[in-house]
């Protein structure tokens, strides 16, 4: 065969064995993307995607439980191509598990079938992500946590103390825990100046809870909240003799515990005059 046909009839070979994927391969949804915290499952094309600068999503953190993250937000659903092998959804989550734990994050939940959410600290921002998986599809949801600007000023806390004699101020603890996270600082840090500039106030810190788990364990990490947070106020040259720490656990409700957005509202700090 001469070197000219050879070459025509090994680059038609090619092609051919290229147009199966060819064929396969579906288009992703218009203006979508992957995120890069993840890569796509192989043979797989984006049907949906959602981003907003701003946005809350209520993540599984246990059977019968949610912490809700608010922040960057990312929604985006994959669909095996067509004639391509279609995962199963426990492959799906499973690959998605040991993707997050090789880069230094961990598994917050895994319903050991087709749901996991996942967390990592990444480039000073907390990330979340749920993977949700049929067969041959799934959908990765991603919240870069980040609090709302702070538009409240030290003046503002100190006209609703004043005319109501408290204030919840929304401090951000992790799920079962009294660490203040970093995104509160700016709170944190307009409340001490508030106090400054009043020196003849006095305010008593009160943590609660909703009524999820043990009432004696509510009422220990309501303690421990309202104790960081007068910590922290302390530290910033707050005296201690204006301050007092009270922990109520699940015994002051301003909602309904029987709903999710109730439980968020009870879950809370507040400054009360005293």
């Amino acid at each position: 065969m001469p070197r000219k046909a050879a070459l025509t009839f090994g680059l038609l070979l090619f092609v051919l064995m290229l147009l199966p994927t060819m064929l396969w391969a579906e288009p992703d949804r218009k203006g979508s993307k992957d995120h890069p915290l993840f890569t796509r499952m192989p043979s797989m094309h984006i049907v949906n995607y959602r981003e907003a600068n701003f946005d809350a999503y209520k993540f599984n953190t246990a059977v019968r439980a949610q912490e809700t993250v608010e922040g960057r937000f990312f929604q985006i659903q994959y669909r095996a191509n067509k004639e391509a092998a279609r995962p199963s959804a426990l492959e799906i989550v499973r690959n998605h598990m040991a993707a997050i734990s090789q880069i230094g994050g961990e598994v917050v939940y895994d319903d050991k079938n087709h749901i996991a959410t996942m967390k990592i600290s990444r480039d000073g921002k907390e990330i979340w992500a749920k993977v949700d998986a049929i067969v041959g599809a799934y959908t990765l949801t991603i919240v870069e946590r980040q609090a709302m600007t702070q538009s409240i000023t030290a003046q503002a806390i100190f006209d609703e103390i004043s005319q109501k004699g408290f204030m919840v101020i929304d401090v951000h603890f992790d799920t079962a825990k009294a660490a203040i996270k970093p995104e509160s600082e700016p709170l944190i840090a307009q409340v001490a100046d508030m106090l400054k500039k009043n020196p003849g106030l006095k305010v008593s810190v009160e943590g609660h809870t909703d009524n999820v788990g043990n009432a004696k364990a509510n009422l220990e990490l309501s303690q421990a909240r309202a104790t960081a947070v007068v910590t922290a106020l302390a530290a910033k040259g707050i005296e201690g003799s204006r301050l007092q720490a009270k922990g109520w656990g699940d015994q002051k409700p301003v909602a309904d515990n029987n709903t999710e957005q109730g439980r968020a509202k009870n879950r809370r700090v507040e400054l009360r005059k005293i």
